[in-house]
């Protein structure tokens, strides 16, 4: 008998696009591209292929057993059913500023900077070439979406992904280039404030779209994936100081409007501006011997009269 060996499929060469598929509203179901059908490597020819740190997106199919009494210790394989298809999963990339234009409005519905939160979540279709075989991911979404770093790295970007169905394909994945242009970094961040600017060793932003994800319904497969609840918030680390206890760790009520979050590099910034920041009092601590004693701080971002919780503005044009 021969033995049969797996094919060789080395991390490396994993390629991943996404594509546009739909505005995400009521009938969401029509903007799926395979939905109602199949989907086709094709399909992605006018895709964005991005670099990638990592990902991990996959179908999950969990085998069910009913559990009945039936006189015997043993389970019946004849009792087991597959009952449902999930699909969900994360990447994880260092965003050029063109990379990050095409997330942003994947994430909240406005096509260009600047990208002010809307009401519907975009649909995508994510592939992934895995070597022997491209698994193709449409109906998808961002449910989550954070960009933040920390003193002496790279700004990254994590995307928290829920879709439908899982599709694979032997054919050639499509030819796609990638923006090989500079990501940002995090000495080039500033927090400003009511006019001063204030020394941050760490920041994350995350957009939580609250997708409902348990929308199967009497199908194998996710039907909708509603946009619910959204939650942005803005995580920071501070240097304790009795300045900056006084405004950012012992808060008022009222909270603290217009905060603004950039990155500039040369002729290219991402900014976000926050309409209304509130976050819960805790007191520093002093921690282990010889550290600095530093003050993070949690902020929940809030809409304020007609402005959204938080704008995103994205200027990737490298020649201005």
């Amino acid at each position: 008998m021969a033995e049969i060996y797996g094919d060789v499929a080395i991390s490396t060469q994993a390629k991943l696009a996404i594509v546009y598929e739909g505005a995400g509203g009521a009938n969401e179901v029509t903007d799926n591209l395979g939905y109602d059908g199949t989907v086709a490597v094709g399909d992605f020819a006018s895709a964005t292929q991005f670099e990638f740190i990592s990902e991990a997106i996959a179908k999950q199919e969990p085998m069910q057993y009913n559990g009945g009494v039936r006189g015997t210790r043993s389970r019946n394989c004849e009792r087991v059913r597959k009952s449902a298809t999930v699909v969900q999963g994360s990447i994880e990339l260092n965003p050029t500023p063109a990379e990050l234009d095409k997330l942003l409005y994947w994430t909240t519905g406005t096509s260009t900077t600047p990208f002010a939160l809307l009401e519907t979540v975009p649909t995508i279709a994510i592939i992934v070439d895995r070597g022997a075989q491209r698994f193709m991911y449409p109906g998808c979404k961002i449910a989550q979406f954070s960009i933040g770093g920390q003193q002496g790295g790279i700004i990254r970007t994590q995307l928290g992904i829920v879709g439908k169905q899982e599709f694979t394909s032997a054919s050639a994945f499509p030819s796609l280039s990638i923006d090989d242009k500079e990501p940002y970094v995090f000495s080039e961040a500033t927090l400003t404030y009511s006019g001063d600017t204030y020394e941050i060793n760490s920041f994350e932003i995350q957009v939580d779209n609250g997708i409902e994800t348990n929308r199967q319904m009497n199908s194998m497969y996710r039907r909708r994936l509603p946009a619910g609840d959204r939650a942005v918030t803005l995580s920071l680390g501070f240097p304790y100081s009795s300045t900056l206890f006084n405004l950012f760790g012992n808060m008022a009520e009222e909270g603290i409007d217009n905060v603004v979050l950039a990155v500039t590099n040369g002729n290219v910034s991402f900014s976000a501006t926050f309409a209304n920041l509130k976050a819960d009092n805790v007191t520093p601590v002093a921690g282990g011997r010889g550290s600095e004693i530093m003050m993070p701080v949690q902020f929940t971002a809030y809409k304020k009269s007609s402005t959204m919780e938080v704008v995103f503005a994205n200027d990737s044009n490298y020649a201005s």
